[in-house]
Order: C-alpha cells, then structure tokens, then sequence
C-alpha cells in the first residue's frame, strides 16, 4: 500500500512539473501575444472611431473624418506591426547594427551615405499645411499605442525599447522602401562599400524582388477586372495591410497600406480603384563637387565606426571614380501629398517613385501613369511590369482572354505559356537517345504547370539553362547535373526539391530558432505562371514571397486578396502557417474582435 501510494506521489510530482513545462512553455513562446485591447484612447481624434478585425488579419477602420481614419490606421499598424515598424525604422535612420551587431555595419553605411534619415527630416520640415496634417494624423495613432504595443514579440529577445515615433519617421521608411524597389546593385569599385551594404540591408530585413510586380486590367464577358501581384522578397512578417476605410460622406476604400506609412499602392472604391508598383530607379553620372561629410555608428557592443561620403545635388559620390550613384532619393523629396490625394480620389504626381501604375475612374476609363519598362497593351487591356518576366505573364493572360468570367479559377493557374512555347521549340529540334528516353518521356508528358510535385517542370528547367547548340547534348548536360543534385532515380525529381519557399524573421541568425526560426512551404509555381513561385525566365530563384489582390471593377463588388497566412500569436501558430496553402480574403471580412478608440 506505501508503495502504491509513493508511485501515485511521484506519478503526481511528475504530473505537475509536465503540467509547469507545458505552462512555462506556453508562456515563453506566446508570450508575445497582445490581444487588441477593447477601448483605447487617442487624444487628437475628434470623434469615437473603430478599429474591426478578422480572423484573417485584415481590418476595417469606422471614422467620421479622413483624419480620423488615418489616425485610426496608425493606431492599427502600430499595435499589429510594431516590430516591422521599428526595425525599418532602425533600417533607414542607419541604427541596424545598434540592435543587430557587426553583421548589419555595412547595411547603416549604406543607408547613412544615402542619407535616408537626413532627407526624411528635411522633407518633413518642408511639406504643405494638408501633409502634414496628414503626416502628423498618422504619427499621433502610432504613439497613442506604441507603449503598449512595444511590450511582445521580438523586442522581448532583443531587449529593446525604441523611441516614440516622429512624423518624419514615415518619410524614412518611404526613402528605404523606395530604393529596395530596385534591383539590386551589382556592380561597385574596391573603393566603394555600395555594394556590400545594399546586400547586407536587402539580406537582414528579407526585402527584394520588388521588381517582379506586375499589375493589369483586362475586359471580357462584361467583366473588366484589375489585378496586381507585388513581390517584396522573403520577410515572414505582412509588409502590406489590407484595410477597408469607412469615413462618413465616403465610399468606402478597400485595399492595402504599407506598413508603418498611410500609403496605398492598392485600393478600389465605386469610383476608382488603382494598382501602383513600387520602382525608383538610379543612374550612374559624374560626380560633382561636394563636401566630405561623415557619421558616427554605434554598435550593439558600443563601438563606434566612421563612414565618410560626399553627396550633393541628389549625386552620392562612388569612391575615388568621378562617377555617382543619381538618384530621386538623394533630394529632400517626398511623395506623401500624392499618396494623400489618390485616398482623397484627386490627381497625384509622384517625385521620389516613378508612379508607375494602372487606374480606373468610375467610368471604368482605364489610365497607365509612371514609365514601367513593360507596357504590354491588348484590346482588351493592358498590363504593366518592371522585369523581362512580366512580358511572358502577359502572353498567358493573352491566353485566357475569353475566360475572364472565370477569372476566380484560373487566378490559381500552375501553367505557363512561355514554358509551352519553348519545350515546343526545344521538343522540334531534339534527336531521340536511349539515353535521354526517359526525360524526354516526362518533358512529352508535361502539362507545363509548375506543381510542387512536377518532374517534367523540373527537367524543363535544367534543360534551359544548357546553351549548347545541340539540344540533345544540352539535355544530356541538364539530366547529368540533375543526376548528381538530386539522385539517379528521375521519377524523384519534383519540382519543390529545386525550390523550397522559405521567410524570415529579422533578428540576429543566433536568435532565428524555435519560434522564430525560417518558416517553409514546398515550393510551386513559376514567374510565368499567376501562382508566384519558383524562378524567373533565366533559371534564376526568384523571392517567395507576394501579395495579390484583384476585383471587379465595378459597384460594391467584391475585392479579393491572396497571400500567405502567418500568425505566431496563436497556438501552434507555425504548425497552421506551414501546412497551409496561401489563403483568398474577400474585403472587407467578418469582424472578430473590435477596438473603441476614444477621444
């Protein structure tokens, strides 16, 4: 009887200390989780506002004034996005290395010569009475937040607490994310650090590819509908926010911000609705007379490192060359009061991006604003883009012409119709060899969709990238490679085993495990192809990460927008995301929580 009576004892210690571990373990990985608090109050709000959200992360924000509203979308970004906010902030001001260490120096001596901060404040001190209005709405929703929403996530494993936000901190996060739209610089001199600092910034915070996007209109079986794609690299965390603004005296908004500004590269209301992709483009030129100016880094171990430069006239000298990087940014320039007046559904002029766009009035008149390097025109519509990729995008759509109607279907389309056209090419010219019989068999057999589990895709794609003018003994090459990456056995060389999608949270590589390590999907789709994935037409990987959103372009129909779904304030939050497909948000969704934000 003692016996049974000591083994329930110790069945029960050991009980409780796995009941303890489960709860200290609940506690140190959800920790983060901040749940939207009922009421909150905002001092400069003129009247009650809401802030709606759905179980899907997209929100709705009630107001009776503009002002109001884009206080109430500070005040949402701020308590969803506190992190994203913050470390593009510590980004653009040249502070990475402050909470990251040595690795992120070279990122602040890029972002310290570009003087992002610096512009920022000066464009902030120049603007017009109404932007900075508007600036300043946006700011006070932040702050009126920022205490608490500081309190969770990664700034507990950092330890960090950041300053309140500033208005002219927008204006840095627009000049960052202005010169990541671009691709990335390639080619600098030894005496020149560009280079190493424009691959440390895009590698720590997980931003690139913007480049990819594409947007486009088309009419058909008395639809007309417009669709965008961005790509905006490999970050785990939304760099967009869908949002549906109701402003009294409005119709409402439905579309998407960028993180930590109230700007909208994506929105539909009754009476227009736009598509802007973001590009800033540089040029090489000769240098001009200029000061040697320097700033003072310091780093998480509390050194300090000097970065000198020259930089005047919107020209940042490149080392000892007499040539400079010229570029929009390097101007104390902002694009605020047209971000402002596309919400306000008046003509914008944008200065620091190249505007580049598609826009529809209520009329259903279709305009292209900016100059994007691919202006694909069709009776039936136009698409635009900044890549060779988006040309071969366009054939497909021309391909689905008659299908609009189905527009909901084949927007989940695995199959490319340049992919067609260059097998076909390729099929034409190839002597048949015992050796090449099997490949040749999946290449016959392929459907030209870029499913995770496709072999054919796979062997297509080695193919490509041999350029010997025999195409048997380019294919030859294509399986040997194959053969030694991936193994003898063709029947286990599946398209996800070449490419696996993989995001990132940004913090030191030591602290990226458990709850923050890499999340990862198998990988599918193609940049031909309108499920984003894989690589581009030159076999190179190309960002996993994009955010799409489509619509009809007419009255209070509905808007659609598809993207990855990650929320690790959940339990098994990772578990959820990983074994997901990307999800289809219909905007505005159902609420599932509300915050009253007080005057």
């Amino acid at each position: 009887m003692r016996l049974m009576l000591r083994l329930f004892g110790i069945g029960c210690v050991m009980a409780g200390v796995l009941v303890l571990g489960a709860g200290l373990f609940w506690f140190y990985d959800y920790r983060s989780t901040l749940v939207a608090p009922r009421d909150a109050r905002v001092p400069a709000l003129s009247d009650r506002a809401y802030v709606h959200a759905g179980a899907n992360g997209a929100l709705v924000v009630e107001a009776t004034g503009f002002h109001d509203a884009i206080r109430s979308l500070g005040f949402a970004h701020a308590l969803n996005h506190a992190w994203t906010m913050a470390i593009w902030r510590q980004a653009a001001t040249g502070q990475l290395s402050r909470w990251l260490g040595g690795p992120a120096l070279s990122a602040d001596r890029l972002t310290r010569q570009l003087g992002l901060a610096d512009l920022a404040r000066t464009a902030a001190n120049g603007l017009s009475v109404e932007d900075r209005r508007f600036l300043d709405a946006y700011t006070e929703g932040v702050n009126a937040v920022w205490p608490l929403a500081i309190s969770k996530d990664e700034f507990l494993i950092l330890g960090v607490e950041p300053a309140a936000w500033e208005p002219w901190h927008v204006l840095s996060i627009e000049r960052l994310l202005a010169w990541l739209s671009e691709p990335a610089l390639t080619s600098c001199l030894p005496d020149s650090d560009l280079c190493l600092g424009d691959q440390a910034l895009r590698r720590i915070l997980h931003l690139h590819g913007f480049e990819y996007s594409v947007a486009w209109q088309r009419t058909g079986g008395n639809r007309s509908v417009l669709y965008q794609r961005h790509v905006t690299g490999a970050y785990a965390r939304p760099v967009y926010q869908e949002i549906t603004l109701r402003i009294a005296g409005w119709q409402p908004i439905r579309g998407a911000s960028i993180i930590g500004t109230p700007f909208f590269p994506a929105a539909f209301s009754d009476s227009s609705a736009w598509a802007l992709l973001l590009s800033s483009p540089r040029i090489l030129g000769a240098a001009v007379d200029a000061d040697l100016q320097s700033a003072r880094i310091t780093t998480a171990d509390a050194n300090e490192h000097l970065t000198t430069f020259r930089r005047a006239q919107g020209r940042l000298s490149i080392g000892r060359s007499g040539r400079a990087l010229i570029w929009s940014g390097l101007l104390p320039d902002t694009d605020i009061g047209a971000w402002r007046a596309l919400l306000q559904r008046r003509p914008a002029s944008f200065t620091l991006l190249r505007g580049d766009g598609i826009h529809a009035d209520a009329r259903q008149q279709i305009t292209v604003s900016g100059q994007p390097l691919v202006q694909h025109q069709h009776e039936q519509g136009v698409l635009i883009g900044n890549s060779a990729d988006a040309e071969a995008v366009a054939a497909f759509i021309d391909s689905r012409i008659d299908s609009i109607p189905q527009i909901e279907i084949w927007t989940r389309d695995l199959q490319s119709r340049w992919s067609a056209t260059a097998l076909s090419s390729r099929l034409r010219t190839v002597e048949p060899a015992p050796s090449i019989a099997t490949a040749l068999n999946y290449l016959e057999n392929w459907d030209y969709e870029y499913q995770s589990y496709s072999i054919g895709a796979t062997i297509f794609s080695e193919w490509m990238r041999s350029h010997s003018p025999d195409t048997a003994e380019a294919l030859t090459m294509a399986i040997t490679r194959l053969t030694h990456r991936l193994g003898p056995d063709q029947s286990q060389w599946r398209w996800d085993r070449l490419h696996t999608e993989r995001r990132y949270f940004v913090l030191p590589q030591s602290l990226q495990v458990d709850h923050f390590a890499p999340l990862t999907w198998p990988g599918r789709g193609h940049s031909t192809t309108l499920i984003w994935g894989g690589e581009n037409v030159d076999g190179e990987p190309v960002p996993p990460a994009s955010w799409e959103m489509w619509m009809d372009l007419m009255p209070s129909a509905p808007v659609y927008v598809r993207r990855r779904q990650i929320d690790l304030s959940v339990p098994l939050g990772r578990s959820i995301a990983e074994a997901a497909t990307p999800i289809i948000i219909g905007l505005p969704t159902a609420t599932r929580r509300s915050t009253v934000l007080h005057p």
